[in-house]
């Protein structure tokens, strides 16, 4: 397969050899933005040239979460269709059907991906080398140097794919972990009951995100992070008309 680049009025597709075709929707771009809005203040200086690495970057971690989907699912036998990337994150269309269990291992491999990433950043951040000391006329003692953009990229990629990460185990849908949570407590209280639990526990969780994204955002550093109430109140929805 050849590398292919085709723009429209609704997004970005991109085909790649090796990898299932990817769509990119204007949307993640501007949560994107939310997201690193601390960054984009004055456009100047470190920041911005840590933003010209942490933007891009945190893309291709919400890219890494959703290739880790089609990995294992590939591995699995299921068919990847696409890969979509949009406002709410992302999503990982595969085709074909597979035990309880391999579903399972292909709804922690995204998570896992974002886990592995946050390691590794972090990791370089612990030993990344301080700058030395500046020398300045005047001055008894050395001044302290900037550590300059590249400690700023590592913490922001490693912190954010820890939280991609983790968000994405709460049970909640369209979460994975909601998808986890669904795995275990279907067999036991049957499918209806259990979309109830978890819609619940979704509609709770996005009351909390949503103060805790309004009091960051008064804080000036906003924090937005899934799940939102929509998915959450249709499953709820479809589970009592199935009653």
């Amino acid at each position: 397969m050849t590398r292919r680049l085709t723009i429209d009025g609704g997004g970005i597709g991109l085909h790649l050899p090796g990898l299932p075709p990817i769509r990119l929707e204007p949307g993640v771009l501007v949560t994107l933005f939310v997201l690193t809005l601390p960054l984009w203040r004055g456009l100047q200086g470190v920041r911005l040239e840590a933003l010209a690495w942490i933007y891009p970057g945190l893309l291709l971690s919400l890219l890494a979460h959703e290739l880790g989907h089609a990995w294992a699912g590939q591995r699995c036998g299921l068919l990847p269709q696409r890969i979509l990337l949009q406002t709410d994150g992302g999503v990982a269309e595969l085709s074909g059907t597979v035990s309880g269990r391999q579903e399972l291992w292909i709804t922690l491999a995204g998570p896992a991906a974002n886990l592995a990433l946050a390691a590794l950043f972090l990791a370089a951040l612990a030993v990344w080398p301080a700058p030395p000391p500046l020398q300045l006329p005047g001055f008894s003692r050395p001044l302290p140097a900037a550590p300059g953009a590249a400690p700023l990229v590592l913490a922001w990629l490693g912190w954010g794919n820890l939280l991609l990460g983790l968000a994405n185990l709460l049970p909640a849908f369209p979460l994975d972990g909601g998808r986890l949570a669904l795995l275990v407590l279907a067999p036991r209280l049957g499918p209806p009951r259990a979309t109830r639990w978890v819609a619940r526990s979704g509609l709770v969780l996005a009351a909390l995100m949503g103060l805790g994204f309004l009091v960051s955002l008064a804080g000036g550093v906003p924090l937005w992070l899934p799940p939102g109430f929509g998915a959450n109140l249709a499953a709820l929805r479809a589970a009592k008309a199935g009653d």
